[in-house]
This record gives structure tokens, sequence and C-alpha cells, in this order.
């Protein structure tokens, strides 16, 4: 498994630990089925059963590689982050949602080294990208249709800047 596969199923746990987010995948979900799609995301909090829930998708690596000497480079991967949540106008479910976006935002910004700096697992995060935090934007919030249910959507993109020093690239164990 490489250095990505453990940065997501870290943030897969960080977006768990916030309150009410719903069920979290590590992958894309797709579901041609509406029961499957149902089962994927529907969850009940306080007492009302809603679609709420988050997927991280592959990293990109966009750019070139940032060289810190000849020995070091950076590895600058950007992970996507989708959340949904159904709509309901008689419940204000946008300000429902929008604290719930924030908040995972604001959980997401102020990890630092996701629990995989050093002697935490092989391979590690040694560093965040230079200026010490981890950089999490949120580009998109929209309402959309998933199968026949009207969603609040947002898209988040979290860069986690590795240093490779093994001279290899990408990291895969």
């Amino acid at each position: 498994m490489g250095i990505q596969a453990y940065i997501r199923d870290a943030l897969v746990k960080v977006i768990q630990s916030v309150p009410d987010t719903g069920q979290v995948h590590n992958r894309y979900k797709y579901a041609s089925d509406w029961n499957v799609f149902l089962d994927k995301f529907t969850v009940t909090i306080a007492g009302k059963k809603q679609i709420r829930g988050w997927w991280i998708s592959i990293p990109t690596l966009p750019g070139g590689l940032n060289y810190d000497s000849f020995e070091t480079h950076w590895h600058n991967f950007v992970f996507p982050i989708r959340a949904i949540m159904g709509y309901s106008d008689t419940d204000d479910s946008e300000t429902e949602f929008e604290n719930m976006i924030y908040a995972v935002h604001g959980k997401l910004h102020e990890q630092g080294v996701l629990g995989l700096g050093p002697l935490q697992l092989a391979p590690t995060i040694d560093q965040v990208i230079p200026g010490g935090s981890i950089d999490v934007i949120l580009p998109l919030i929209d309402i959309r249709t998933f199968g026949s249910v009207l969603c609040h959507y947002a898209e988040l993109y979290l860069t986690v800047g590795v240093k490779d020093t093994s001279g290899f690239g990408v990291w895969q164990d």
C-alpha cells in the first residue's frame, strides 16, 4: 500500500471524528441502483433518517516536484473530498450542511501529519507542505440531484505535501 492509501484512510478517520457527518468512504461510491445508494449514504441523526455522507477519491499529483536538495523532494498529493446531505427547506438543511462542511474543513486543516509522522507508520509523512499545515480548500458548494433526491453537495480539496527521501518518487510498499 502506498502512502496515498495511508493518507486516505487517515482522512476517513478525521472526518468520522466530526459528529453527524454520516457515512464516510475511502473511495468513490457509485450506485446505479437507488437502494444501494441509500445503503451507502442513509443515516439516522436526531431520530431522522437522512442522506448524509462523504467520499475521498484518488489523489492527483499536479505540477512538478519541489526539490529541497538532490536527496529529497516533495510530492503534493491533492485529495478530492466530496460531501452530500439531503435537502430540506422545512428543516433549514442548508444551515446544517454549512455547519457540517465547515466543521470538517476546520478539523482537516488542523491535522498536521494526520498521525502518519515519524514513528507512526512506514512510510511516513515527515513534514507537511512548507509553512506548517495541510492546505484545504472548499471551492464548490451546490445543490445536486442524486437519484430522485435533491441534495446539498460540496467539494473540498486537501493538499498534503509528502517529503520523499527514497529517490524513487511515489512510495509503494
